[in-house]
């Protein structure tokens, strides 16, 4: 079922229909925006709201590629031992 969830992001307040069931993953998005831009802001007052936007966009998608990075480096190490034990327990099953 859809809702409407009302979001105030850097001073602006904007309604956006989403499932009941992503309500809160939407308004904790909403304020880790807010707090990127008033921090960019921060650091450079003359930044323009469009700026500030593209700039947090840039600076999640950023950190988003280096978590998938990571977590595909993860996986792959974990998958390396997995093989390494299932061949170790296959080999020990043979010998018993």
């Amino acid at each position: 079922m859809s809702s409407t969830v009302s979001l105030r992001i850097f001073d602006r307040d904007y309604k956006l229909g989403c499932p009941a069931e992503q309500r809160e993953g939407l308004l904790a998005a909403a304020q880790a925006l807010d707090a990127r831009m008033r921090e960019l802001k921060a650091s450079d007052k003359m930044l323009t709201l469009d700026r500030l936007a593209v700039l947090a966009a840039l600076t999640f998608a950023q950190e988003l590629l280096g978590k998938d990075a990571r977590f595909e480096n993860l996986n792959e190490s974990l998958s390396s031992e997995l093989k390494r034990m299932n061949a170790a327990l296959d080999g020990a099953l043979r010998a018993a």
